[in-house]
């Protein structure tokens, strides 16, 4: 549910060049599978989804999670809300992660 969510609101703010890293293959599947069948609560919010990202220009790709050492930081954020929160500008927890980041530094993840 949350990448059909990350996708409605990149939709309503206008961004239409999206390229998504996922770690998990099932929900690339369910982004990119014509056969994929979810359960009834998500199929109505899935083809909302399929038909905003058929205006986009969308890539989607699979990538480890220590691949995604912001994006596996941010989930871990996520975990510890107790409600939906949106972030106008990076948490400062995730500054330094960003830096190394860009700058093309190997994570290790914390077990």
């Amino acid at each position: 549910m949350g990448v059909i969510l990350g996708i409605d609101y990149a939709f309503q703010f206008g961004w239409r060049y999206i390229w998504l890293e996922s770690d998990s293959t099932s929900v690339l599947a369910c982004i990119t599978s014509s056969s994929f069948s979810p359960p009834w609560p998500l199929r109505i919010a899935r083809l909302n989804c399929l038909s905003r990202i058929r205006l986009m220009s969308f890539y989607c790709s699979h990538v480890l999670r220590e691949g995604n050492t912001v994006a596996d930081r941010m989930a871990n954020l996520g975990l510890a809300s107790s409600s939906l929160v949106w972030h106008e500008v990076p948490p400062p927890a995730l500054s330094l992660f960003l830096r190394m980041d860009d700058l093309g530094f190997p994570y290790q993840r914390d077990s």
